[in-house]
């Protein structure tokens, strides 16, 4: 091994790998040299007293250390320079010339490979490697049919296709797991001549060093940087990417179309690492054998996607990924419609065929006119949940249509849903039938008397609301006419909305969570816009960052204008631009700065503009969905030990704070338009007394 020393005779710092003398390589080299006696070679250690070099004294000191296969040195007077010398072979055209004089002696060229040579034929001109070859057999090789010289007798082969032969066996040898020598492990060899596995073998080469791409002592892959395996993969995963692309063909036009478009995706290729080079690559191999017809949906890209088998999984993800991405890619181009309208469209789609096989023609009927009528997917999904287990207790019953349905099965329906017999001593539970022959009240599974009792099995409030579905659905059935009457009349009660909120003393942890530097910037900043902007799930979700400063420069953020639906009445905020206010910005402030850092750190994606993103989403221009932000909530409030908090009652707790102080004007002033009759209700109703707390934690704020 190499190590630093300052060379005695140029003072330099240099490496060298002499083992007794502080010399760099040069200037070893520019030492006078003198023929070792022994030997015949040229040295630079040679001594003047025996004129033998330190190997051979060695050698001559401990002859166990001599190779048992050394071939014999004999001495002879050169008959250039006269000197006696030793050597192992016989040089030149009578044997009697040393090394030195061997060299200076014409040369000449071979008559078949041109290189010059001291031991040519006379005859032929040949060199001896020459003479050897073409001494060979011409012929047609049994494994390529070309003619040439065949190399192998035996199996009469061409040199390459005996050299690939070899190469095969040796491959072969290397797949069977043998016991490494150096750690006594069951592997795979990576020398054909030594049991040796890949880990031991790479540091009996390279060793441990300090890695150039990560800066940790690792084990080294390449010498040169030097770079581990895993930095190595990512230093030349552009280029080798680069390469693939510029080299890609594919039978199917519309692949090569779709696989360029995701490859013109990439906006920082200096970003490249080795897994997006794998991705890539195992998704252009899954467009040379699988065709993508156009036009491309989701059905399609469902179809295609490879199932996950145990064999080859990573690359299986790989082309699922890279799926998704170009389907996201073509609703960044409003070619496609988003992925979560699809999934809602699918889940609709499985639950009709989880039905009844009867009834599920009248479903599919039924969805088609919820779609007529603007319903978006979500409330579909919510319907069929309330229906499907209806007609599947119908079913169990033996009523196998709605013109079976009266207003008795209904009734019976809504005590089996509100009630159920549990037995107090074996737990079993059963369904309570109020129309049914009264028993003994024994458990039909222990038999243990007087144990069933009767206790709630769905609250109010899921009661209402699959009466409601039942309704719509025989509303539809109605105008159908496939029952005469709505046989479904809503006699549950439905009970007044309880206005809900959490204590002064929440929204004081969270204020004093949200100003903390040790806070989740994320978590901390939803918080603020919720409690001091009354910003919604769906504001959240949607709000932008401005387009030409940094989020902390600016000190704004944009939300767009949203589209009117059949639910959605309110005009929403009078702007789109919502200013943070200058009173917060000494600890605000810090607090935009962290949250950019960690949002640069997750954004795969510069042209997403989206103020909150998602790791999962990193790589799509699109929304998180509002089941992400109810998290990033739940999430916050815990760490600030308030307990699971829920969005939109914080933004009610808070709102009815701020009403309470500051009055209606406050509210305006915030621009709190939606929800503005159910805070301004809730005020009136003064549900929160006193008033005292509230203004101190208002002024706290």
């Amino acid at each position: 091994k190499s190590r630093r020393i300052v060379c005695e005779n140029c003072g330099k710092s240099r490496r060298t790998q002499h083992k007794t003398r502080d010399i760099c390589l040069r200037c070893y080299c520019l030492e006078p040299t003198a023929v070792c006696a022994h030997c015949g070679y040229k040295r630079h250690c040679v001594d003047e007293a025996t004129g033998w070099c330190p190997r051979c004294k060695r050698l001559m000191n401990h002859p166990g250390e001599k190779r048992k296969n050394a071939i014999p040195t004999y001495e002879f007077i050169c008959h250039g320079c006269g000197q006696r010398r030793r050597h192992r072979r016989r040089l030149g055209s009578h044997g009697d010339l040393c090394q030195g004089c061997y060299a200076k002696e014409p040369s000449t060229p071979c008559q078949s490979c041109g290189m010059k040579t001291h031991r040519a034929d006379e005859s032929t001109n040949l060199c001896s490697r020459c003479t050897k070859k073409l001494a060979r057999p011409l012929g047609t090789c049994s494994e390529c049919s070309k003619s040439d010289i065949i190399f192998d007798e035996d199996r009469f082969l061409c040199r390459k296709c005996h050299s690939r032969r070899l190469c095969r066996l040796s491959k072969e040898i290397l797949k069977i797991k043998v016991t490494c020598g150096s750690c006594g492990k069951l592997r795979r060899s990576v020398l054909v001549d030594e049991k040796i596995c890949q880990q031991c073998y790479m540091e009996k080469v390279s060793g441990y060093q300090l890695c150039a791409g990560c800066g940790l002592e690792k084990l080294i892959w390449v010498k040169k940087g030097p770079w581990c395996k895993h930095c190595y993969g990512d230093h030349i995963a552009a280029v080798s990417l680069r390469k693939f692309v510029d080299d890609y063909k594919t039978p199917y036009h519309s692949n090569k179309k779709y696989f360029d478009d995701l490859v013109a995706a990439i906006v920082d290729w200096s970003a490249v690492d080795e897994r997006t080079n794998r991705r890539f690559r195992a998704f252009g191999k899954f467009l040379q054998t699988t065709l993508l017809e156009e036009p491309l949906t989701w059905e399609k890209i469902q179809t295609a996607m490879p199932p996950l088998v145990s064999n080859n999984h990573t690359n299986l993800k790989h082309v699922r990924s890279c799926l998704l991405d170009l389907g996201h890619l073509l609703v960044a181009k409003r070619v496609l419609e988003k992925r979560e309208e699809y999934l809602a469209r699918r889940i609709v789609q499985h639950l009709i065929t989880c039905a009844p096989a009867q009834i599920q023609e009248y479903l599919r009927r039924y969805v088609d006119w919820l779609y007529q009528r603007r319903n978006t997917p979500s409330t579909i999904r919510f319907k069929l949940i309330s229906i499907n287990p209806f007609w599947w207790w119908c079913d169990h019953l033996g009523i196998k249509s709605p013109s079976a349905v009266n207003e008795d099965v209904f009734n019976r329906y809504i005590q089996h849903l509100s009630w159920k017999r549990v037995c107090q001593k074996c737990h079993h539970a059963e369904s309570f039938d109020v129309y049914a022959a009264m028993d003994t009240g024994a458990c039909p599974k222990c038999d243990a008397p007087d144990a069933l009792i009767k206790i709630r099995r769905h609250s109010h409030d899921t009661v209402v609301k699959d009466c409601k579905a039942l309704s719509s659905f025989f509303d539809w059935a109605q105008i159908n006419k496939l029952v005469l009457i709505n046989p479904v009349e809503c006699e549950v009660e439905i009970s007044d909305p309880e206005a809900r909120h959490y204590s002064p003393d929440v929204i004081l942890r969270l204020c004093q969570y949200i100003a903390s530097p040790e806070a989740d910037p994320m978590e901390a900043l939803t918080l603020y816009l919720i409690i001091f902007h009354a910003f919604t799930v769906w504001e959240l979700a949607h709000a932008l960052l401005p387009s030409s400063q940094g989020l902390a420069e600016a000190y704004h953020v944009l939300i767009p204008k949203r589209d009117a639906s059949r639910r959605a009445h309110a005009i929403g905020r009078p702007d789109v631009r919502v200013d943070f206010r200058p009173s917060t910005a000494h600890w605000l402030k810090p607090l935009l700065e962290r949250y950019e850092r960690q949002r640069w750190q997750i954004l795969q994606n510069p042209q997403n503009r989206f103020l909150i993103v998602a790791l999962g989403r990193a790589r799509h221009d699109s929304p998180v969905c509002k089941e992400f932000i109810r998290r990033i909530v739940k999430r916050g409030s815990t760490r600030a030990q308030v307990g699971e908090c829920s969005p939109k009652r914080l933004r009610g707790t808070a709102g009815v704070i701020f009403a309470d102080t500051g009055g209606a004007g406050m509210l305006v002033w915030m621009g709190w338009s939606a929800g503005q009759g159910f805070l301004y209700t809730w005020m009136q109703r003064r549900i929160i007394h006193p008033r005292q707390p509230h203004t101190s934690v208002y002024r706290s704020l």
